[in-house]
């Protein structure tokens, strides 16, 4: 796989889990200095049309997961990925102590709809991070 190839099925991936997949398969090409320039380089393109501003998020944090498995392994990299989105996920929870327990309530009864609401999976690991300190709040 070449590297715009690599990059962009990285990109497409449905979920993390095939990400990471794809990163272990096509490691050797992603994580080489070339594919990271080349990433950066067409970020760089996009980064200042108001439409994008969404797509570059997604890239930056793509990127950032490259850069990581290359300096930390891939393993790595994803623990730290999964470290950014639970904080990301934890700013944004509620504090109200009723608020909380509707949503533990709505995680025991309809756990794909919390998912959802939250904009995770079902079986995200982030998501039972999440529902963890949920509980040690109330």
């Amino acid at each position: 796989m070449n590297i715009p190839e690599a990059i962009w099925a990285f990109l497409e991936a449905p979920d993390w889990y095939a990400s990471r997949r794809i990163l272990e398969e096509n490691q050797n090409v992603l994580l080489s200095d070339k594919a990271i320039a080349f990433f950066r380089q067409k970020i760089d393109s996009l980064r200042f049309h108001p439409d994008n501003v969404k797509v570059v998020r997604g890239m930056e944090e793509r990127l950032q997961i490259l850069e990581d498995a290359k300096a930390l392994g891939i393993e790595k990299a994803f623990e730290k990925f999964a470290d950014r989105r639970f904080e990301e996920l934890r700013r944004r929870m509620p504090s109200d102590p009723d608020v909380i327990r509707l949503f533990l309530v709505l995680y025991e009864r309809e756990p794909e709809e919390l998912a959802r609401q939250i904009g995770v999976r079902r079986d995200d690991p982030v998501l039972e991070r999440i529902i963890k300190h949920l509980r040690k709040m109330t």
